[in-house]
């Protein structure tokens, strides 16, 4: 994400706002500059700024998430149609198998979703 930014605005009129939207500020310094407000428009643009990149590391977080839920889904899919168990047999049958490989459902369930998609073609 880009730093923030506080245009200094001379006047105000169709044009100007416009031109502000375009570069997402979040926060307007009217011109002439004064000291009062200036101190509490850096601090708004700057909280904000942090806000939004809290916010859109949770929303890629949020992202991952549901694509390994979407893969450990699918996986689960696969091994009870190939095995014949119920879903939640078929998901201790994959936590059992990453607990043994010491590693994440999510690559167990991934390497069972590639594997059924090469031998499928």
């Amino acid at each position: 994400m880009s730093p923030p930014v506080i245009p200094v605005v001379t006047y105000e009129n169709p044009i100007t706002v416009a031109a502000v939207l375009r570069l997402n500020a979040l926060a307007v310094i009217p011109s002439p500059v004064r000291s009062f407000g200036l101190l509490t428009s850096i601090a708004v643009a700057l909280t904000q700024c942090q806000a939004l990149r809290t916010r859109d590391r949770y929303i890629e977080r949020l992202e991952k998430k549901q694509a390994s839920v979407r893969v450990i889904q699918q996986a689960t899919q696969l091994v009870m149609e190939r095995r014949g168990v119920s879903e939640e047999h078929a998901y201790q049958l994959l936590r059992s198998k990453a607990m043994l490989k010491r590693e994440q459902i999510e690559v167990v369930a991934s390497e069972i979703v590639k594997a059924h998609e090469t031998l499928t073609l």
